[in-house]
């Protein structure tokens, strides 16, 4: 949608659309960058890191199923973000009832 900004769709609209549902909706299967499988459950309010909501885990990196919550904007002492989100996912191919996780 954002490539289209501008072209298709008006830049304006659009910037208020994400500000309101966020890049990676309240919901939205994401793989991080740690490989760990996780489920969007609170976008950040702060516009400057809207890329960065706070995740349900779901998995860890093996695979093993774990409950925990994590906030994509906690660094590490380097100043680095410890988690980022790499992709999302479509839960039906990863036998992913989200309703269990969101309610």
């Amino acid at each position: 949608m954002y490539e289209d900004s501008g072209k298709k769709l008006d830049h304006r609209l659009l910037k208020v659309f994400i500000q309101m549902v966020g890049v990676y909706p309240v919901g939205c299967l994401v793989m991080l960058n740690t490989n760990e499988l996780g489920l969007v459950f609170e976008n950040n309010p702060d516009p400057a890191l809207i890329d960065r909501p706070k995740v349900r885990l779901i998995t860890d990196s093996t695979g093993a199923r774990v409950e925990d919550f994590v906030n994509l904007t906690e660094k590490d002492e380097n100043g680095n973000y410890k988690r980022s989100i790499a992709k999302t996912l479509d839960p039906n191919q990863y036998g992913i009832n989200l309703a269990e996780y969101l309610l």
